[in-house]
């Protein structure tokens, strides 16, 4: 298989980006949903996502694993196996 050299166009992936972003948005009924969503969604993604560049694999793995504990402790949920 030949390598394909990828062409690099900054101001199209802008673009791209800023679509996906206005989709996002635009699943929520009104700014006020979204922004109710939001101040809900990020402490619990920030949660469950540390900061994975700052830690060795090792270390990041015994976090989530900790942190997925926590989250079962707080909800009252019990792992059946």
């Amino acid at each position: 298989m030949a390598h394909v050299k990828r062409v690099r166009n900054p101001p199209l992936f802008l673009q791209q980006f800023a679509q996906v972003q206005v989709r996002r948005v635009q699943r929520f009924k009104s700014p006020e949903q979204a922004q109710r969503f939001l101040s809900a969604f990020e402490p619990i993604r920030g949660h469950f996502h540390p900061k994975q560049h700052e830690l060795s694999a090792k270390r990041y793995r015994e976090q989530v694993h900790q942190r997925f504990e926590n989250w079962q402790e707080i909800t009252c949920l019990k792992v059946v196996a």
